[in-house]
């Protein structure tokens, strides 16, 4: 099984935004394949979004890993809504230490 290098979401309905770490942690360990939904857990919900895209693109089925970089989509569409952003995350990550799932909370009321 060939490890995802990037993987190309996009909202079913609608997705709050998270982290893209967030997003890795929630579906690491996961084998997908494009058309697969997953089903992401946020403040106590669950949102649904569908692989459209990975890499390395040859391969029927890729695992997601800790490494994997997520590419987030607009609902019907294949642009961009937002990238993962290593510098803003560290930072975040660096103030809020061991407490890190609860950066989403400092973003939201930093990012206004």
């Amino acid at each position: 099984m060939q490890t995802a290098q990037s993987l190309s979401i996009r909202p079913v309905t609608w997705l709050p935004y998270v982290s893209m770490q967030y997003l890795t942690d929630a579906c690491e360990i996961k084998i997908v394949k494009k058309g697969d939904r997953l089903s992401i857990p946020i403040a106590g919900k669950k949102y649904e979004v569908e692989v459209v895209a990975f890499e390395p693109v040859n391969e029927e089925s890729v695992q997601i890993r800790k490494w994997t970089e997520f590419k987030v989509l607009k609902k019907d569409s294949m642009e961009a809504d937002h990238f993962y952003d290593p510098t803003v995350d560290e930072e975040i990550r660096q103030l809020m230490g061991k407490d890190y799932p609860n950066a989403q909370r400092y973003q939201r009321t930093t990012n206004k």
